[in-house]
């Protein structure tokens, strides 16, 4: 993957004319743009031929959007990363089906609500490789407030209309990018405390 981006990056930095720092920077671009690519479209086909389309879309419609805001834990390689993708969408599609309908559709959403509280006092998770600005974080923690209002109208109003499935899927999916940012934070702080002793 690195490889093949690092040629499409040299190939349009030589078009462009630009220097080897714009080049690099362009490599890093392609290669996450294929590696997003490839994870979504490998999970889409496995969650499709399975029954779980719609199940899929609404997972990444309430995933990428927090996780972009709160960050969160990272595979050491990109391997590891889509294979431990594939397994996190299996698990919540699956066993948002697996719930019994007869569930408590309020305790439900209520369930998937109280993570967001913890979430918006912990956004965003830092990473020792990628330091923020200001300006970032609070862009982050803005992004985040607002698509917790957003979610837990949703869940309202799904819940009104007692649609469990939706709920159980909306409160497992934020449920699994609190347990990522907790992880991530913990990396985080064992991260830090290396390059301390390292000083």
């Amino acid at each position: 993957m690195e490889q093949m981006s690092g040629i499409i990056a040299a190939r349009f930095s030589a078009y462009l004319n630009q220097d080897q720092h714009w080049c690099n920077i362009c490599q890093y671009a392609v290669q996450v743009l294929m590696e997003k690519w490839i994870s979504l479209t490998v999970m889409g086909i496995l969650a499709g031929s399975l029954g779980y389309g719609k199940e899929y879309i609404l997972f990444l419609l309430v995933f990428m959007p927090l996780r972009s805001c709160c960050g969160g834990f990272h595979m050491k390689t990109y391997g590891g990363c889509l294979a431990c993708s594939c397994l996190l969408v299996g698990s919540v599609l699956v066993t948002s089906r697996m719930m019994p309908v007869e569930s408590n559709v309020w305790m439900t959403g209520i369930r998937g609500v109280i993570p967001l509280i913890f979430m918006n006092r912990m956004v965003p998770v830092l990473h020792s490789n990628r330091p923020m600005k200001q300006k970032e974080i609070d862009r982050c923690r803005k992004k985040a407030r607002t698509l917790s209002v957003i979610l837990t109208a949703a869940m309202i109003l799904f819940g009104a209309c007692n649609k469990i499935r939706t709920v159980i899927l909306l409160s497992e999916t934020i449920w699994v990018v609190f347990i990522f940012m907790i992880l991530g934070e913990a990396d985080y702080r064992r991260a830090v405390r290396k390059q301390a002793k390292e000083r």
